[in-house]
């Protein structure tokens, strides 16, 4: 693959990773919990859910999961699902752990943001629910039901793959531009979320933020799923 035909590659896969969805939303989210740091093992999982979606696309499975109407509809539901489950996630937070939710030091024993050393604990106050929703294998669920992602691989496949001579040449391209922008991309979302719990300190503005980007989860649950639903009912 030519020099010309990586850097349209690249275009395309920033332009199509960095919009926001349901990925993007939930990366500053994660951020916003946990920062940076303890959000990899959830960029990593969203890693390896793109790597599933392109292996799928390249063995002519990721066509069908589109094209066939009950594959992609199961595909919607099962993503609307997911981030309803996330939503609920969020609403239950009341803090902006960060580096706190390892214990009262800290991540590192150092004293978290809302630990002793930040001193804004209040005795008696009950720890907030673990930032469990936001782990590796969840990351690899949500971009395995994330029809973007499929919708997205099967455009690089035909345009970039199957065009051209040497296609397994072409797929190791494909496979590292892509990869290596997703990663990217996940942890500017998580820093971008990460800012934003170190300018919105306290439990209140926590609390508004987990519910605002709840509530964004379900916006993009009813954008996905809705005209979906809608046109199967028309054809019932």
């Amino acid at each position: 693959m030519g020099a010309d035909r990586i850097v349209t590659l690249a275009v395309l896969c920033v332009t199509l990773l960095a919009t926001p969805g349901p990925a993007t939303i939930t990366l500053a989210a994660c951020g916003a919990n946990l920062g940076v740091r303890r959000s990899v093992p959830y960029v990593l999982g969203l890693t390896t859910g793109v790597l599933v979606s392109l292996a799928l696309a390249v063995a002519g499975v990721g066509v069908f999961l589109v094209r066939a109407p009950g594959a992609l509809l199961a595909l919607q539901i099962g993503s609307a699902c997911y981030l309803l489950y996330l939503a609920c996630q969020l609403v239950r937070k009341r803090t902006l752990t960060g580096g706190s939710a390892a214990g009262p030091g800290g991540a590192d024993g150092t004293g978290g943001p809302d630990g002793p050393a930040g001193g804004r604990a209040e005795p008696g106050a009950t720890a907030p629910p673990p930032a469990a929703s936001f782990g590796y294998r969840h990351g690899v669920v949500l971009n395995i039901i994330n029809p973007k992602i499929y919708l997205l691989t099967i455009a690089l496949v035909a345009e970039f793959v199957r065009t051209g001579p040497r296609p397994a040449e072409n797929v190791l391209v494909v496979t590292l531009v892509l990869l290596s922008i997703e990663f990217g991309v996940d942890l500017a979302w998580c820093y971008a979320g990460d800012r934003l719990r170190r300018v919105l300190a306290g439990p209140r503005a926590a609390l508004v933020t987990n519910r605002v980007f709840a509530a964004v989860l379900v916006g993009v649950t009813v954008v996905i799923v809705g005209p979906a639903l809608t046109a199967t009912g028309g054809h019932s």
